[in-house]
């Protein structure tokens, strides 16, 4: 596929690859999503953090006080992760098995997060 394409075709693909790494971990086993899903969000107030201490508005979804992971969570996968990975997976993977189980874990993790309530943190031991 890629022999055919211009160069600009090719970075972009490459970019796109590279982003859907980036936010892979929301297409891993429901252990390994909620882990990685509950460290971004402590990175997120982290930043949060700084932006009160500096007495910044703080960015949506960076107050630990408001504690709002499930619905960052939702919204990460339902607009980001799952339209890019459904366009992508069967595009560049011919196995149509393992695509299906990277979805199936996308939609297991997607599930995870829409059972969290608003101001729960119920982080995995």
């Amino acid at each position: 596929v890629l022999k055919v394409l211009k160069i600009d075709d090719k970075q972009m693909i490459y970019n796109t690859t590279l982003h859907l790494c980036d936010i892979s971990s929301q297409s891993k086993s429901l252990k390994l999503a909620q882990k990685w899903g509950y460290k971004c969000c402590e990175e997120f107030f982290l930043q949060g953090d700084l932006e009160r201490l500096q007495n910044f508005p703080i960015s949506p979804f960076f107050n630990r006080f408001s504690k709002d992971v499930g619905k960052c969570q939702r919204g990460f996968i339902q607009y980001i992760v799952k339209p890019l990975f459904e366009l992508y997976l069967p595009a560049f993977i011919d196995d149509n098995e393992l695509v299906q189980d990277i979805l199936q874990n996308v939609h297991i993790n997607q599930n995870y997060w829409n059972s969290i309530k608003e101001g729960e943190f119920p982080y995995p031991s």
